[in-house]
């Protein structure tokens, strides 16, 4: 463990991390990674990491120069540390129940931010929220029983800052992203484009969905902002294929 990155050793014994780093920075951090099973035995890297955070970081990679930064904080410890959990509530019980005591969990698990090399500025969190019931039951007869239920949902937001003077139009409603909330105003010479979303989760949600989820959460922000003079640089981008990265998952 000594000799891995500062970074890959935060990931693999704290499961967080909190840095800034330029995309080359980042292809070492995941040269590094991709390596770990042969490195290290004990210390296994947290799931999110290479499903959800390495190919998001390497797509915002495109959307920025060379010598910018991508911050990420990231803390993939679970919902159910310290610090995470909130004292919640008793709620009334229904018989056979006769008691039912709920507990929070709030788990800020992500949040990104970059500046885009087009002048905007992108900021990402992604919080998974908690909802455990303990019940206490009695039957009929007289047996006392205990059960824990959990209800889980993710909230993401996705805020865009526009570019200065950069022109903001709301596209069509779009049935692929019903689920999303997105609103804009005006900040001065730039605008806010914001992003929002909250939806359960499932125990049997298919491989790759998270990172589905905030891909389409970031295209839809970039739907607002469309690219100036679009129709002349067409054909241009068709050949040279420089359009926008983080336009939708692939």
């Amino acid at each position: 463990m000594a000799a891995l990155p500062a970074q890959h050793r935060a990931l693999a014994a704290d499961h967080a991390l909190a840095v800034a780093q330029t995309p080359a920075q980042w292809d070492e951090l995941f040269a590094s990674l991709a390596h770990h099973d042969q490195l290290v035995r004990r210390h296994e890297i947290p799931r999110r990491t290479t499903e959800i955070l390495l190919p998001l970081v390497r797509v915002l990679s495109q959307d920025v120069e060379p010598d910018a930064v991508i911050g990420v904080t990231t803390d993939l410890r679970g919902p159910d540390v310290a610090g995470k959990l909130h004292p919640g509530r008793s709620l009334a019980p229904v018989p056979p129940v006769t008691r039912i005591d709920e507990t929070v969990s709030w788990d800020p698990w992500l949040v990104v931010s970059a500046d885009l090399r087009n002048g905007a500025h992108l900021d990402l969190t992604v919080v998974d929220v908690g909802r455990i019931q303990k019940l206490r039951k009695r039957s009929a007869s007289g047996k006392t029983k205990f059960k824990t239920k959990r209800k889980s949902s993710q909230r993401i937001t996705a805020t865009l800052r526009t570019a200065k003077h950069a022109v903001v139009v709301p596209p069509a409603p779009s049935a692929a992203t019903s689920w999303l909330r997105v609103s804009s105003r005006e900040k001065g010479d730039r605008h806010l484009v914001v992003a929002k979303a909250t939806f359960p989760v499932a125990a049997d949600q298919p491989a790759g969905w998270q990172l589905h989820m905030i891909m389409v959460t970031l295209a839809e922000l970039f739907r607002w902002v469309p690219e100036p003079d679009a129709d002349a640089d067409a054909g241009a981008d068709a050949v040279s294929g420089s359009g926008p990265s983080v336009g939708g998952p692939e």
